[in-house]
């Protein structure tokens, strides 16, 4: 396992630290329980072959290089419950990540830390809804507070932001803080959370929680 950590490690390279421990935990995961999770079933489409998940070659971790802007998912945070407007945030959530290619369980991430599934939350500083828009980025929107609105328009700005980035870290910390923000403290990496203010620090490391281990 030391030895598969250390190439991996060395193919994977433009991999930020934490994305590289939920990509090799879950090659892990998989291999000990002998199936095959999303990670495996992207990496398997990528590589366009079927990878045995009890022995991966070096060849295969080789081919990593061509992948280490894939975005990871953890455990999954889909709601099973019956409150109808959980059910309608959940319709949005499935709808928004097809649209932009965005990972669902990171849109309920962030709506899990902006709003916390609140679709009337306002905050002091005047941000609306589930996932905490901004006046200035509500152009062209009809009402703000309106789910599938307010879903798709945050989805958009965190699509454009791992497009951007192409790190899940600096793309949550220019959603929270914004690029300039980023930019005046120097943020050049995401080895540069610590120079964002706390709350920004604490945004990224509890969004990741979510995404990882669920809510």
């Amino acid at each position: 396992m030391t030895m598969m950590s250390s190439v991996l490690k060395q193919v994977a390279g433009n991999l930020d630290s934490g994305t590289f421990d939920l990509l090799y935990q879950s090659i892990l995961e998989s291999m000990d329980k002998g199936e095959n999770n999303d990670i495996l079933d992207a990496l398997n489409s990528q590589l366009g072959q079927r990878i045995d998940t009890n022995s991966l070659s070096l060849e295969d971790l080789n081919n990593l290089k061509s992948i280490t802007g894939l975005t990871i998912g953890g455990a999954d945070s889909k709601y099973t419950g019956t409150n109808a407007s959980r059910i309608e945030i959940e319709n949005a959530v499935e709808s928004a990540s097809k649209k932009f290619g965005v990972d669902a369980n990171l849109i309920r991430s962030i709506i899990k830390q902006e709003s916390n599934f609140n679709p009337n939350a306002k905050s002091g500083a005047g941000a609306m809804g589930l996932m905490q828009l901004m006046p200035f980025n509500c152009d062209g929107l009809k009402n703000p507070y309106d789910i599938q609105e307010n879903i798709d328009r945050g989805t958009s700005m965190i699509k454009d932001a791992l497009d951007k980035y192409n790190n899940i870290d600096m793309a949550l910390m220019s959603y929270n803080a914004g690029s300039g923000t980023m930019q005046r403290r120097g943020v050049t990496s995401p080895d540069d959370l610590y120079k964002m203010p706390a709350e920004t620090q604490n945004y990224v490391t509890k969004i990741k929680s979510y995404y990882r281990n669920g809510f």
